[in-house]
Parts: C-alpha cells; structure tokens; sequence
C-alpha cells in the first residue's frame, strides 16, 4: 500500500494504538514508524523492529533475515479482552526471500487460542508439525486456533512448498506455490522477487507483496496474496476468544521474512473484493495447483 495511503486511512486508530488506548475496540494498525511494543506487541528470538528499511525506507518487522538458524515471533495483546472472537480481517506487506536457492523455512499469521502453548514460550516447542511428522515448525502455524502457513520448504510426503490452512491442529488445506523466488508479480511462488546479483543474502530485488485474511462470521476464509485470491471456502472454525501471533524460522537454509503495515482488526470489514468468476478461472489457468511437489527434496 501506499505509506501516504496508508497513513491517511489509519492515522485516527494508530494515534489511539500508539498511545497505548484500549479505544482501539479490535483493531491495531502498524505501519512500524514506530516501535511497536508501544501498541503491547511482545517481540522475542531473532524479530525485532527496525527504523529504517521498509517500504519508502520506513521502519518494518524482521521475523528473520535470510541467516540460518533464525527464529523468531511477535505476539500482539488480546484486542477483545478476553471476548469471543467470531470474524476478523488482516493486511500486511511482506517481503520474502533473497536468501538460499532453496528458501527456508517460513512463517505463519495465526489466531491462536489462550491455552496456545506458543503464548508461553514463542520460540519454544509449542508449533505445529509437518504433515510427515516434523514437529515444532513455524510455518505450519500454532496448535489452536486458525493459522495460515507461508512454508517455503518441501518436508516430505504430502507437504507442498506453499501456503497452507489449519484449525485447531487439523491441517485443512494446502495452497502449492512452487516456483522458487519467483518475481514479485510470480502468483505462483511465496518469493517476492529474485534473489540480487550479490547472491545468497542480497535481498536487493525483492519487492513488497500484499496479504490479505478475512474470516467472516459464517466462517467464510478467504485469502488473498499478490492481489490474486488464492483461498475461498467455508471452514469449520469455532469462535472463542483470539489472539494475533506471527511466528517464522529458518534453518539450514535461510530466507527473508520481513513485514510491514500490519492492519488486523476484530470486528472483520471486507478486506478482499468479491472475485468475477472470470477472474478465479484466470488464476486457475496462470499456474495456481493444488496438489503436492514430487519428493526430491531434502533439508
């Protein structure tokens, strides 16, 4: 989005956000111009809040930096105080990849429940496992909750390198994104662009891509990434109290994992437009599968 935008549409709740006011009523929005553990965010392991960097060099979120062995997590307050959360939207520019030829590992935007372990112990044991059994792993999301996966690694067996839906533990859906950093308009990688002329660790040519995550009332989940609806279906999410938590790693290969004007709100305005029929069949058509890679990969 544009920053100017951006600010434009917020400035009114981020002033209450950044004073620290509960009138916030179900809504934070961050553009990081500031830090954030001032809104209550709670960054741990290798996420931290940077000044300058982002979009139109503004400040951002680092989740990881594409390093091996970063692990990271922030996790914003209880916006609703303990109320039952039945709908919600979020929107975050993201900028992903510049690291090895295999990226690694990935992230997750997650609604978790208040008895999520991650809530404890952010870069601990609590996340979720792999569909072949690989325990602990950011990028398949938290253990409750709706978490919705960004995973840039093939493990194995049914795991696809893409994004990926789970509810309560139970993995729901898998979105394959195949094409390794792919360029920022590429709807069929989770790269926003290539990696620069310096090579592993130039994150030069990447651009900053689109999230956007709307859960309705009648539990309609819809998702949509570089402006293209990857996911829309009806899923079996039961409303509870709800709390935002990111989380991303990587391991013995890296990735970028950077974040920038997070808006997340409870209350849930439409954040994505209702696709034309036409639209869905052209996404389909431009390389959009959903089926699993073949498994000749290895961590």
């Amino acid at each position: 989005m544009n920053r100017s935008s951006f600010l434009l549409l917020s400035s009114a709740l981020l002033s209450l956000a950044l004073a620290g006011a509960d009138a916030s009523a179900g809504s934070v929005l961050l553009d990081f111009e500031t830090d954030p553990s001032v809104t209550g965010a709670f960054l741990t392991g290798s996420a931290e809040w940077r000044v300058t960097g982002g979009i139109g060099n503004s400040g951002y979120l680092k989740i990881t930096d594409p390093v091996n062995g970063e692990r990271g997590a922030i996790l914003f307050p209880d916006l609703d105080s303990g109320a039952t959360v039945t709908a919600f939207s979020l929107t975050a520019d993201l900028r992903v990849g510049g690291g090895t030829d295999l990226p690694a590992d990935g992230f997750s935007f997650n609604l978790v429940r208040p008895d999520d372990p991650v809530l404890g112990d952010p870069i601990g044991e609590g996340w979720a496992a792999t569909p072949i059994g690989e325990g602990n792993v950011a990028e398949e999301g938290t253990t409750t909750g709706l978490a919705i996966g960004f995973d840039e690694w093939y493990s194995g067996g049914e795991d696809v390198v893409g994004m990926s839906v789970r509810i309560d533990n139970e993995l729901f859906y898998q979105i394959e994104l195949p094409t390794l950093n792919g360029a920022l308009d590429d709807i069929t990688s989770l790269q926003t662009g290539p990696r620069g002329p310096g090579g592993p660790g130039d994150i030069s040519e990447l651009g900053w891509a689109r999230l956007a995550i709307d859960l309705s009332a009648d539990n309609l989940l819809r998702i949509a990434y570089k402006n293209n609806l990857v996911f829309e279906r009806t899923v079996a999410y039961a409303p509870g109290p709800g709390q935002l938590v990111i989380g991303g790693r990587t391991g013995g290969f890296n990735s970028t994992h950077h974040i920038d004007n997070i808006a997340f709100s409870t209350t849930a305005p439409s954040v994505i437009p209702a696709p034309a029929a036409l639209w869905l069949a052209l996404v389909g058509l431009a390389g959009l599968r959903w089926k699993r890679l073949s498994p000749n990969r290895s961590r």
